[in-house]
């Protein structure tokens, strides 16, 4: 074993060592998720693999993530210097920063408290790291996007996204239906906003 070459550490190295670029490299009002949510590597009990394969994802509420990339790189190429492993990079640039309209946003608000009754219920100006190819859609139309929580503990649907358990109350539905045809209609009704 003190001849080869191991993967496997070089990985955990990797893993831990990434951590640092959100707590370390990054501002903390400019916050960065750095997620693993997949690591493989061989299949016996006695073998050393021959490689790791490391996936996850990397969120943040800035544009650039140019100098993220930079830094995660040289992270990992250090490590795997250090440990004498070769290593394959690839980053799949996914969903872009979502931004939402502030006039559309304002409509939706307000239409949620109506349909509500209670403002306290209707929270806005929620940073929030969930990824969502709706970006794509406010790239070319003004628009927002909006949760509806559907949190209820007696149905079991009080497990948070991600999490094995996650389950919806489906008795929540129809108020997200009626908050996108009330906010649709009011939008037809008003002065040409968007152009």
């Amino acid at each position: 074993a003190h001849a080869s070459v191991d993967p496997i550490i070089a990985a955990t190295n990797i893993v831990q060592s990434l951590q640092s670029i959100q707590t370390r490299e990054i501002p903390a009002l400019s916050p960065v998720v750095i997620m693993f949510t997949a690591f493989n590597a061989g299949s016996n009990t006695t073998i050393i693999p021959e490689k790791t394969e490391l996936k996850g994802s990397i969120r943040a509420l800035h544009e650039g993530d140019e100098d993220i990339l930079r830094r995660f790189e040289r992270i990992v190429a250090g490590i795997c210097k250090g440990y004498r492993v070769d290593y394959e990079l690839t980053f799949k640039i996914g969903n872009r920063l979502l931004k939402n309209d502030p006039t559309v946003t304002r409509i939706v608000r307000e239409t949620a408290t109506e349909i509500l009754g209670d403002e306290t219920k209707v929270t806005s100006n929620i940073r929030t790291m969930a990824g969502e190819d709706f970006s794509e859609y406010l790239r070319y139309a003004p628009g927002a996007f909006a949760f509806v929580g559907t949190g209820n503990r007696e149905s079991g649907s009080d497990y948070p996204h991600h999490h094995p358990r996650f389950n919806i109350d489906e008795g929540s539905l129809p108020l997200g239906v009626e908050l996108h045809i009330r906010t649709a209609l009011k939008l037809l009704a008003c002065e040409p906003l968007f152009v």
